[in-house]
């Protein structure tokens, strides 16, 4: 892997987000937990890109230790 260098403005302020439902998935959910999001998947699950859905997100929230240290390493 090469590594990129990039130069960012001073007055640039840069962030990151994710929310629960993207990095969490169903992992652990009971019955009648179900987001708008959640639903709409369980309805119409050819509107999703290849199917994919809240049961499968990033998985984020088990392996988020080997995640980060991969991200170091970039």
């Amino acid at each position: 892997m090469s590594k990129v260098t990039v130069t960012i403005p001073e007055d640039f302020i840069l962030g990151a987000a994710a929310s629960a439902w993207q990095t969490e998935g169903w992992s652990g959910k009971r019955a009648r937990q179900d987001s708008y999001l959640d639903l709409w998947y369980k309805q119409d699950r050819q509107v999703w890109h290849n199917g994919y859905g809240p049961a499968r997100a990033t998985e984020f929230y088990h392996p988020y230790r080997e995640d980060i240290a991969l991200m170091k390493q970039c």
